[in-house]
């Protein structure tokens, strides 16, 4: 119940001159244009810090893969799918979580973003069936793939490379 004996859902009409109704429902109309003005303002710039964050994750990813000079096309590619995968707002991936920094993000982002597109990793769960899969074969199958992943790394990467040895994160 809303006012004394008034149900809440109830319209209480005021009797106003027309004048100031008019008035009243033209400032209404300018702040509706003006909210949707400011609401349109903080969309573009929103999407202007994605833009510029997806950038800087590539940058990380790139950065990372260290790739040789003959590979820096499939570096840039994998740093730019990366990026595109790992950062999607609100999805929970690695790429929006706040409780790393940058390159350790863009490393755990590539090494998954390599581990299904460039190992066997889907297709021996895929042999498993995946309604099958237990947590044992998908280990199994995870550190295999982290075994791929290596040498994929080694393979293209540059001969100094600094991302080269055990004490990378594991995934």
């Amino acid at each position: 119940m809303g006012a004394v004996g008034i149900p809440s859902t109830a319209t209480l009409g005021l009797l106003a001159p027309s004048v100031n109704v008019q008035e009243a429902r033209a400032r209404a109309r300018e702040s509706e244009a003006q909210r949707e003005g400011k609401r349109e303002r903080s969309r573009l710039s929103r999407d202007s810090c994605e833009r510029r964050y997806r950038q800087q994750f590539a940058e990380a990813v790139f950065r990372f893969l260290d790739f040789a000079p003959d590979n820096r096309e499939l570096a840039r590619q994998i740093a730019d799918g990366t990026a595109a995968q790992a950062t999607v707002v609100s999805s929970g991936r690695v790429g929006r979580t706040t409780r790393l920094k940058l390159e350790e993000k863009a490393e755990l982002a590539a090494r998954a973003y390599i581990r299904h597109r460039h190992t066997g990793f889907e297709d021996n769960l895929m042999e498993q069936g995946v309604s099958e899969v237990d947590d044992s074969t998908y280990r199994e199958a995870k550190a295999e793939a982290h075994r791929e992943i290596e040498a994929f790394l080694r393979k293209h990467r540059s001969d100094s490379s600094c991302f080269s040895g055990p004490d990378v994160l594991d995934t």
